[in-house]
């Protein structure tokens, strides 16, 4: 009977000192994974949105499991990644993986990679020369929602020799670029069709062209909006519109 629960004492002090042991075993061997670190690129603070060029203050590096970083095809240089263009938003605090970034293969025209997400072949990439005045004190930026809008002074149709007009030429066109920065600002680049092109040329030509920064939630309408000397002052400077 002692001899029985001798060998049953034995028996559990082995299993326990093996189980100990592969325990420890074990132990090291996670600490040698997790050892293993590596650098890798990670998105700072702020989120990167969609078609946006990667800049050094957009990333931060931080130390991962190598094998983790290999597995999940994790950028691990910054210099890899700065200068490229995102195919799609990348939340804050988060790996920079390579299926989040654009490959150009033998085009690296980063505006023509923009242009191609549209996924639209009849449109083009057009910058409207501008300044700080026209374009909503220079605050306009990429991805801004803007009226583009037309004063020109053309023929009277009643025999005048010019009268004034004012369009929305194009509603809610989306800025692509920005050529400069606030009081610099030099142009706005959108993706328009080769006929809105053309109608802005000739309005540049014959009058002024700014832009109507729109809210992110706007009231949507027609967009087919005008102004002409006379429809102005029917509605502010004639009896009937003082009444």
């Amino acid at each position: 009977m002692n001899k029985s629960k001798l060998d049953k004492s034995t028996i559990l002090l082995i299993v326990g000192i093996l189980m100990a042991l592969i325990a420890g075993v074990l132990i090291i061997k996670g600490q040698e994974y997790f050892n293993k670190l590596v650098p890798v690129v990670y998105c700072s603070n702020e989120g990167i949105a969609a078609y946006k060029t990667i800049k050094e203050t957009d990333l931060v590096i931080i130390k991962i499991p190598k094998i983790v970083a290999q597995q999940q095809n994790i950028y691990t240089r910054m210099e890899d990644v700065i200068g490229k263009v995102t195919s799609t938003f990348i939340p804050s605090q988060t790996p920079i993986y390579k299926n989040q970034i654009l490959s150009f293969n033998r085009n690296k025209n980063i505006l023509a990679a923009n242009l191609s997400q549209i996924n639209d072949p009849g449109i083009v990439a057009y910058t409207i020369p501008t300044n700080q005045i026209a374009c909503s004190g220079g605050k306009i930026l990429s991805n801004d929602m803007v009226h583009i809008i037309a004063t020109m002074e053309i023929p009277s149709l009643k025999g005048a020799a010019k009268t004034y007009v004012s369009k929305i030429l194009v509603p809610y066109a989306r800025v692509m670029d920005v050529v400069g920065k606030d009081a610099n600002v030099k142009g706005l680049t959108f993706a328009l069709t080769p006929q809105q092109v053309l109608d802005i040329e000739l309005a540049r030509k014959k009058g002024n062209i700014s832009f109507a920064l729109l809210p992110y939630n706007y009231n949507k309408d027609d967009g087919d909006i005008s102004t002409s000397e006379e429809s102005f002052i029917n509605r502010h400077l004639s009896k009937k519109a003082g009444e």
